[in-house]
């Protein structure tokens, strides 16, 4: 798509309002999309004079007394820059706020070059459109916990890493985010235990007297008094090593595979199966693992199983 394609898409999606209700959805973020484009008017044709910010203005954010009185608030470009009057562009007699606003304007048009050249739209980043640039412009910036990108640089297998996913976003399928979601059990309490509290993803990794036995096979004490996402900087310094990650995820595995045997098997749990689907699962990954690190990975495996 050209740049000049652009300018005149953007009119012309502003003013048609009709179409299908996929097309008219997508009109919802076009004031988004404006955005990303930086625009110098030339003729004005492609150009709203006060809604699209051109030159570095947005005259409708800027000059708000005076943009009250415009008779025609999507007025193009081209027909401002073509009226020999251009106070008659305005709802007359305007007040003393509008009226200063409306010399400044007239000052910028009068220094405005005149021109028949096609305006020139292009994006922030280029001409070229990228859908990623796009998508952090509009999302903007959020700072996360270091946890994320740990979790997804990891070892583990997919399956391994969409569950810790929804483990630390509070979303994995515990007996209290079932019940939030209204669905109706003999008992919400953790399996795990005989302290009568309910499963939440904090009780059931970190507080839970068998998951604090989990643990302690990694050197980790309770009490755990931090939950997810914040207690992997305690994971991260207890473990002190660089596939320590590849352990909290694969622990966490093997306490939710304990519980879920329990649950759907009456597989009673115990720390010495929660151990060995532990050391099962984590010797897998010496089949994942770069060669570069494949004897560092083995040497570290061996000193905690």
């Amino acid at each position: 798509m050209g740049s000049n394609d652009l300018g005149k898409i953007l009119q012309k999606l502003g003013q048609v309002r009709r179409g299908s209700f996929w097309w008219r959805d997508n009109l919802k973020n076009l004031e988004q999309f404006k955005e990303l484009a930086v625009l110098q008017m030339q003729c004005g044709d492609t150009v709203f004079f006060w809604q699209d910010k051109w030159n570095g203005y947005e005259l409708k954010s800027e000059m708000p007394e005076l943009f009250s009185f415009a008779k025609n608030k999507f007025i193009s470009g081209k027909k401002v820059l073509g009226q020999e009057d251009q106070t008659q562009l305005f709802h007359l007699p305007v007040t003393e706020a509008a009226y200063s606003q409306m010399e400044h304007l007239m000052q910028t048009l009068e220094n405005l070059p005149q021109s028949d050249n096609k305006d020139f739209w292009k994006y922030r980043w280029g001409d070229r459109f990228s859908s990623s640039r796009a998508y952090k412009l509009m999302k903007g910036h959020q700072q996360i916990h270091d946890i994320h990108s740990w979790l997804w640089s990891s070892y583990c297998q997919p399956k391994h890493k969409v569950f810790f996913w929804l483990l630390i976003k509070d979303r994995l399928s515990t007996r209290n985010i079932l019940r939030r979601k209204n669905m109706l059990l003999p008992s919400y309490q953790c399996v795990l235990c005989l302290q009568n509290t309910e499963e939440t993803s904090y009780h059931l990794f970190l507080q839970c007297p068998f998951a604090a036995q989990c643990w302690q096979l990694l050197n980790i004490n309770s009490p755990i008094l931090l939950p997810f996402p914040e207690i992997a900087d305690l994971f991260k310094d207890r473990i002190n090593s660089q596939f320590f990650m590849e352990a909290v995820i694969l622990m966490c595995w093997a306490i939710w595979m304990s519980r879920s045997d329990l649950i759907f098997k009456g597989i009673q749990p115990s720390l010495d199966e929660a151990k060995a689907i532990f050391s099962l699962e984590l010797l897998l990954l010496k089949h994942r693992v770069k060669r570069g690190i494949s004897a560092r990975f083995s040497q570290w495996t061996n000193s905690i199983l």
